[in-house]
């Protein structure tokens, strides 16, 4: 037996990543489709009678992300990243995924950050660096050396899956209500019941 410890699916995912990042769309497509097909997955995949080169029926995949949207300001504002550090991570995603082909990028930097609010139309950066850093301390980017960063599977995850969040972020938080304890009243009657004695015994004298 193997004594390798098994792949997380986030691995997984990296793995089959690095194996088609070199390649052209077309034939990322085709060979989703024939994977898609061979382990089962209706979910994914459409039928058609055309046979595909390795014998399994031709697929449709369901409308992928970098067919709908190659536009940085529009996938922004459908992400809706709540934080710095998350649109850091949209920012590696957005162009090592869904950028034009001539503008796609394995990795990014602080010039590419503060470019990207601009054509997200989004506040800048006083230094763009420091997001990256945060990012990549959160675990959502790699450093790639000389000031690079590059999205890894738990940021891929954060941008694919988990964005936008629910929870409405962008709104300034409001903080806890003061609650008064039962201790801050009593003592409250206390004071209250020392000034009204005071005052009778002002009156006597």
């Amino acid at each position: 037996m193997s004594s390798e410890p098994k792949k997380s699916e986030f691995q997984i995912a990296e793995d089959v990543t690095k194996l088609l990042r070199d390649l052209n769309p077309k034939d990322q497509e085709r060979i989703l489709r024939w994977v898609s097909e061979s382990i089962g997955i209706p979910e994914l995949a459409q039928q058609h009678s055309t046979p595909s080169p390795l014998g399994l029926p031709q697929t449709k995949v369901i409308e992928d992300a970098t067919a709908r949207t190659t536009d940085l300001r529009s996938f922004y504002a459908e992400k809706q990243p709540k934080n710095d550090i998350h649109f850091a991570a949209l920012v590696a995603y957005f162009y090592r995924f869904l950028a034009p082909e001539p503008d796609r990028k394995d990795t990014i930097n602080a010039k590419d950050l503060e470019e990207a609010t601009r054509l997200a139309q989004r506040d800048r950066f006083k230094t763009p660096r420091i997001p990256l850093d945060n990012a990549e301390k959160q675990g959502y980017l790699d450093r790639a050396g000389n000031g690079q960063f590059r999205i890894n599977a738990v940021g891929e995850n954060l941008v694919a899956m988990t964005l936008p969040t629910t929870s409405g972020g962008g709104g300034k938080r409001k903080g806890p209500r003061k609650k008064t304890t039962t201790a801050g009243k009593n003592k409250k009657s206390t004071v209250k019941g020392k000034s009204a004695t005071s005052k009778k015994q002002t009156r006597k004298s």
